[in-house]
Formats: C-alpha cells, sequence, structure tokens
C-alpha cells in the first residue's frame, strides 16, 4: 500500500511538473527513479542541524569553530583568532559572533557575517571571509541567541562542514529537518570550486519537493505544540521567502502523531526546500520527528 501512494504521489509530481512547461518547450519524460529521497528522521534529543560551517582558506592548520555557554560563536584558524570577519563589527576583526547582538541574533544574520554577504561581517571581495555558512534546518528569521548546542573547539575542514546543532531544550524548543536530497546535507553542495568557493545561488532551482508521510513524538513536551511544514526559497544571497504549505496543526502532546497528508502529498514551490518542523510552547526534552519527501528535477 505505501509503495502504491508513494508512486501515486510520484505520479502527480510529474503531472504537476509537465503542466508547467508551455507548449513551445519539450516535454520531459519522468521515471520514478528520477525522484531522489529527501526524507528522514530526528531520533534524539539536539540532533536537528541549524547551520553547517567550514573553513576555506589556505592554512595548512586549518580551521576551528566553537560554541560556547551562552551562545557566542567563535571562528580560529590554526586555534587563533580568525581575522577575516565578526559581528558586530567592532575594530580589528576577531572571528567571534556575539549571538546577544541585534546584528547577529538570527541564523540569517550569522551566516551572512560569516560569508561576507553584503559587507556583514567586515569581509570584503578583496578580503573574504575564511569561511563559509549555510542554514540547513531552519529559517534565516530563526534566533541564535543562545540557540545552539554548546561544544569546545573543534575542526571545520571537512569537506561535509561541522554541523552546529540546535540546543531543542533551550530558546529553540523545535525539532526541525529539512527535506533536501542526502548530497545537500553536506555544505559542499551548496560551495563552488575553490579557490573561492563561493556559495552557489539558487541551490535548489529547477527542482521541486514533496512530502508523503509526516510522524512526530513529542511526549516529552508541556505546554502546547505545533506542527508545520514550511517551503523555504533562497532567491537572492542575504533573504529567503517562506511560505507554509502544511499546517500548523495543533498536535498531541502525550502520544506520537502520524499526520493525514493530502493524497498526492505536500508540495513545496519550485525552486524550494521543505522544513518540518514540531514546535513546544513550554519545555522540550526529547522530540522525534520522521517525514518522507521526494526531490524530482524539473529539466534534465
Amino acid at each position: 500500500m505505501t509503495r502504491r501512494i508513494q508512486i501515486l504521489s510520484l505520479t502527480l509530481l510529474m503531472l504537476a511538473t509537465i503542466a508547467t512547461i508551455n507548449h513551445a518547450q519539450s516535454v520531459v519524460v519522468l521515471k520514478q527513479t528520477d525522484a531522489l529521497p529527501s526524507g528522514g528522521s530526528i531520533t534524539a534529543d539536539d540532533t536537528s542541524t541549524a547551520m553547517l560551517v567550514r573553513y576555506v582558506g589556505t592554512s595548512t592548520g586549518g580551521g576551528e569553530v566553537a560554541v560556547a555557554a551562552g551562545g557566542d560563536i567563535t571562528f580560529t584558524v590554526n586555534t587563533a583568532a580568525d581575522t577575516t570577519f565578526e559581528c558586530p563589527v567592532s575594530g580589528g576583526l576577531g572571528g567571534v559572533i556575539t549571538v546577544a547582538n541585534a546584528a547577529c541574533d538570527t541564523l540569517g544574520e550569522v551566516c551572512d557575517a560569516i560569508n561576507g554577504v553584503n559587507g556583514a561581517g567586515g569581509a570584503t571581495a578583496a578580503a573574504p571571509s575564511d569561511f563559509r555558512c549555510v542554514i540547513l534546518d531552519g529559517f534565516r528569521s530563526d534566533s541564535s541567541n543562545d540557540s545552539l548546542l554548546t561544544f569546545a573547539q573543534a575542526p571545520a575542514d571537512a569537506k561535509a562542514g561541522k554541523a552546529l546543532f540546535w540546543d531543542s531544550d533551550t530558546i529553540s524548543l523545535a525539532v526541525s529537518y529539512a527535506m533536501v536530497p542526502i548530497e545537500a546535507r553536506s555544505i559542499d553542495y551548496y560551495l563552488g570550486p575553490p579557490p573561492a568557493y563561493a556559495l552557489k545561488p539558487f541551490p535548489f532551482k529547477n527542482s521541486r519537493t514533496f512530502m508523503d508521510f509526516a510522524w512526530e513524538d513529542t511526549a516529552t513536551c508541556t505546554g502546547a505544540d505545533t506542527f508545520k511544514v514550511t517551503s523555504v526559497n533562497d532567491y537572492t544571497f542575504g533573504s529567503e521567502t517562506e511560505q507554509n504549505v502544511y499546517g500548523p496543526i495543533a498536535t498531541n502532546t502525550t502520544t506520537p502523531v502520524t499526520f493525514t497528508i493530502p493524497n498526492g502529498g505536500v508540495f513545496g514551490k519550485f525552486g524550494a526546500k521543505l522544513v518540518a518542523r514540531e514546535r513546544c510552547v513550554t519545555t522540550l526534552t526529547g522530540g522525534l520527528l520522521a517525514v518522507s519527501a521526494y526531490t524530482v528535477p524539473l529539466n534534465k
């Protein structure tokens, strides 16, 4: 039965895709194997990835990152303070993001400072930042103020990037999962070639994602909780467009919930990723979340 539902969902998505092609264009026939699995699950507390960061500089000693108690994020190169950005900018650049400051208290502002978007963080085209940042299981508007899981200085050189996790039982009080192909859970997916490692514009253009199953268990939540799915478009650097495509739905805080998904699935906007989020109002000490989703190319 599950396989029949998935095939029906894929068929409807293909029809929706073809319906967007005008008469002057060639029709592309999509096979079921063209759909990239984009679902996944959160099975433990504090494992939703707020952001991915990566060192892209030239030091053979590599780069590191740490999140201190209180939430401030420190970037180092070969264990010494990075001098290519900071937030807020104040004199010499020291690689520290002070998340309580109004200029740096959202995920969008943090990533903009690290990436040097529109001059944020003090980095310039002539003197670019040594690090890159992308938001994964979150939104630009999400608070960064003391909302990330703390950890000591750790390497940030890996091709996949270093994950900065939500501390889900503090400020965020949420469990989130971005429905993207598996390769898009690595920061390398979003970066151009060396030595610039420039962020790629429109990372999900020419694709569309849909969700056909969702389940959550927030038995450890106190207070009301809600589930929603949001379509997120990153049209230009430094901005994004968000649109709820499912929910928010008030959920039961004591027993697991399998959501009723419309026939054919919940569709994201063209060129967008889908983000599922279960949010609790008062406390959350171990929310679980699972989604099934597929991303289909709109051209080949």
